[in-house]
């Protein structure tokens, strides 16, 4: 179960205006993940932090968005062991678990990526929900 969250990197910069057609390319990728004590994880759990990086890259060369922070994860000592083990050797993570962190980072990142980029003028680099009405024909 994920037992915390918090950034330690929030960057943007803007490398020229917007001109013409810009494409926007999300990436998220598991950096490291490492045993964490934390004062909140008692008793028959243990905890590991998962490193990330989520950037936001507009292209050609106009700006880009550097999330970076951890998210922590507590479960029976079993199976953290298990998941450092898989992490060392492989470095990869099961997808039951996997699915949870990445789901989470996705949700804070993308919200803190929006408000990020709307401070520099930036179009969304998700789309957002928009109102169309139509005319009824008699």
């Amino acid at each position: 179960m994920i037992v915390g969250f918090h950034y330690t990197k929030l960057s943007i910069e803007r490398f020229q205006p917007l001109q013409g057609k810009v494409s926007v390319r999300n990436d998220l990728n598991i950096q490291d993940v490492k045993e964490q004590s934390l004062p909140q994880v008692q008793g028959s759990h243990k905890a590991v932090a998962f490193q990330f990086v989520f950037t936001v890259d507009y292209t050609p060369h106009v700006a880009s968005i550097v999330i970076m922070g951890d998210v922590y994860y507590a479960s029976e000592p079993k199976k953290i062991a298990e998941v450092l083990s898989t992490w060392k050797s492989k470095k990869k993570v099961a997808p039951e678990i996997s699915l949870e962190i990445l789901n989470t980072v996705l949700q804070k990142c993308n919200i803190r990526a929006l408000e990020m980029a709307q401070a520099l003028n930036l179009p969304s680099h998700v789309p957002l929900p928009t109102v169309n009405f139509q005319q009824q024909t008699a």
